[in-house]
């Protein structure tokens, strides 16, 4: 069944001890969660976090969840993503959806797709790939840190170390490890 039968959000703490919001869908037996990722910074034109009147939980973006979109999904098919992404834009209608909250919109999508791959019963990255077509990732890791973190040292949010042209997983990581400690003995 990819029906959605039953939708609730609450609030969870993230890694860095804030509240954020948290959606989980049901559709039949099956069950998909989604979690609204959160960072230090946040660039003028993302989305805005629904955050209650203290400025840290996320009481009002649950209880929005539960009164407008909880019923707007119920009934939907979790395999249609773009459908339902775009009735959580258009539900929301405000610049930057900050009335119902990125926040609260993301983790919803994110459920909706978690939904579909349990529905699948395949994991979450073979549902998306779709096909058998498939490679491994290379890695990218992060050598410098700039933007919000840096206070202001470089304008860059991050400065990343891909391994293009390593013959192997082993390898790639190696290169990055290398890259990574000759920066910093930089």
């Amino acid at each position: 069944m990819t029906t959605v039968s039953s939708a609730t959000a609450r609030a969870i703490y993230d890694s860095r001890g804030r509240p954020t919001v948290e959606v989980e869908l049901r559709a039949g037996d099956v069950v998909g969660r989604g979690v609204a990722p959160a960072g230090a910074s946040t660039g003028a034109n993302e989305a805005r976090e629904r955050r209650d009147a203290d400025g840290r939980g996320v009481a009002d973006a649950c209880a929005a969840f539960a009164r407008e979109i909880a019923p707007a999904l119920v009934g939907c098919d979790c395999r249609d993503q773009a459908k339902i992404d775009r009735m959580l834009v258009e539900l929301d209608a405000s610049p930057q959806h900050s009335r119902l909250g990125g926040n609260t919109l993301i983790a919803t999508s994110l459920a909706v797709l978690q939904t579909a791959a349990e529905a699948a019963s395949e994991p979450l990255w073979r549902y998306l790939a779709s096909s058998n077509d498939l490679a491994m990732p290379l890695p990218e890791i992060q050598i410098f840190g700039g933007g919000a973190h840096a206070q202001g040292r470089i304008d860059l949010q991050d400065i990343m170390a891909l391994p293009v042209g390593a013959p192997d997983w082993p390898t790639a990581l190696d290169w990055c490890a290398r890259v990574y400690r000759a920066a910093g003995s930089l």
